[in-house]
Formats: C-alpha cells, sequence, structure tokens
C-alpha cells in the first residue's frame, strides 16, 4: 500500500494535537503542545542538599531536616527531587552512629518492656 504524496498529506502530518492532563483551554500566551512554566523545585533541592549533608556531615541534625522536605517535595509534585531527597537521608540515617544507637536504644527498651 503506498502513502499520498504531496503537500496536503506532509501539512496534515505536521499537525500537533494539544495534549493536557487539566480540562479548558490552555492559559493565555501558552503556545498549544507547550507546557505550563513550572517554579523551581525548591523543597526538592533542599531535600537533596541536606541528604548529602546527612550523610557527609552531622546526621542527627540534617536527617530530619531532609526527611521534611523529601515530604514537601513529594507534596508538591516533585517526585523525583523528593525520592532522592529521602533516599538519600536514609542512607545517612544509616551512617549516623548517634540515630541508629537511639533507634538501638528503643528496641533494647521494647524488648525489656520498659515501653
Amino acid at each position: 500500500m503506498a502513502r499520498p504524496a504531496g503537500p496536503a498529506y506532509t501539512e496534515q502530518m505536521d499537525k500537533r494535537i494539544p495534549l493536557s492532563l487539566q480540562g479548558g483551554d490552555p492559559p493565555p500566551g501558552a503556545a498549544s503542545g507547550e507546557a505550563p512554566a513550572r517554579g523551581h523545585p525548591i523543597s526538592g533541592y533542599l531535600a537533596v542538599a541536606f541528604g548529602v549533608l546527612s550523610i557527609i556531615a552531622w546526621g542527627i541534625v540534617f536527617v530530619p531536616l531532609g526527611i521534611i522536605f523529601s515530604i514537601a517535595a513529594l507534596i508538591r509534585g516533585h517526585g523525583g527531587w523528593g525520592f532522592g531527597g529521602l533516599v538519600l537521608t536514609m542512607i545517612g540515617f544509616l551512617h549516623s552512629p548517634v540515630l541508629m544507637g537511639l533507634l538501638g536504644l528503643g528496641a533494647l527498651a521494647k524488648y525489656f518492656g520498659l515501653m
């Protein structure tokens, strides 16, 4: 089966279908098919930064901050940054002797029935 040739066919193939996850018309000034501009994922940047700092610096300070900003990034829709920050924060938690000691003391207290 041969394809039809000519400018009408190429014009038809060059048309783009505007796709969107939101209903309605695109915002004014946005070209069809162009994603709306979003702000910088500051909470995601902070989640990853605190995750890295929890690995190489004082974990007892940076692990809670990393978890808070990772959850905030996930809530705001910055899944990649939030998940990356959460993974780095968990690695920082596992590298922190103070936090692992606190976790061990909690397990020990539960084992002996002190809690």
